[in-house]
């Protein structure tokens, strides 16, 4: 930029704007094929890539694409760890302390064997149509000895890297891969309108609701009887007390000596 005159300002041109150039698939025997873009990003070249260039180069540059498990290995800690809570919990809720003879809310319940039964199936069980991978154990998932999960991420990341895309597809697959069938459990457990925790829920309030009805019926009940209790009470008061006169009366009476005796001194 430079002052002209005075008071006016005019601009000069220092350098001239140029697109990227990036020759991909560039080789001692070839040149590749020469791209451009008025950022330095690329997109399309190859599949699911992008490549951001940040400076220039006068030899060939190696890119190097390899597949990582980072994202899915975490995804399955969390589902663990989760999991692993939520059993603790249900531990709790379904405990029998033979010390204390006492129970948790849910011991015995048949709420608590469809849960146990549900997650049961689901982590140990086998997934037809989820392509080449049929089981959580496969992928170092399962459940131990305590109805915990443990994940074997060593045996994971070989079988990801055997066939990543048969690892995705066992966990994404429509309808038959595990993602859904962990959806259809927790719908069927606790799902808003047909739920069994939600339903066991339902049945619990309308049974304190009639449990309240039939309190406040024996209550009236037992108003209606006190009163009468009460009123009998007054009446056998009421009678005893009149009695206590007669019998007061009867003691005060003289006998009466027999016609034509007199009394001697």
């Amino acid at each position: 930029m430079t002052i002209a005159g005075e008071v006016g300002i005019g601009f000069s041109e220092t350098s001239e704007g140029r697109d990227a150039l990036l020759a991909f698939g560039a080789n001692e025997s070839s040149g590749g094929v020469l791209v451009s873009s008025s950022s330095n990003d690329f997109t399309g070249l190859v599949d699911d890539l992008e490549f951001t260039i940040t400076g220039t180069s006068t030899t060939p540059v190696t890119v190097s694409v390899s597949q990582s498990d980072d994202k899915i290995t975490s995804q399955i800690e969390a589902l663990v760890t989760q999991y692993n809570k939520v059993r603790d919990k249900f531990q709790e809720v379904t405990r029998f302390d033979e010390a204390t003879q006492s129970v948790g809310i849910l011991f015995g319940k048949s709420i608590a064997i469809r849960i146990d039964q549900s997650f049961g199936r689901l982590f140990s069980g086998s997934f037809r149509g989820a392509g080449e991978i049929g089981s959580l154990g496969q992928l170092g998932i399962r459940l131990n000895e305590s109805g915990k999960l443990e994940f074997d991420k060593a045996k994971f990341d070989e079988a990801y890297q055997a066939d990543p895309a048969a690892v995705e597809e066992f966990f994404t697959a429509e309808d038959t891969g595990f993602s859904a069938k962990a959806r259809s459990v927790a719908d069927s457990l606790a799902g808003v309108g047909s739920g069994a925790l939600l339903g066991r829920t339902d049945t619990l309030a309308q049974q304190i609701e009639q449990n309240a009805k039939r309190i406040t019926a024996m209550n009236v009940r037992l108003d209606k009887q006190r009163t009468r209790l009460l009123n009998q009470f007054y009446n056998m008061e009421t009678a005893i007390a009149k009695l206590q006169q007669n019998l007061t009366a009867v003691n005060q009476l003289q006998i009466i000596p027999p016609l034509g005796s007199s009394s001697s001194s």
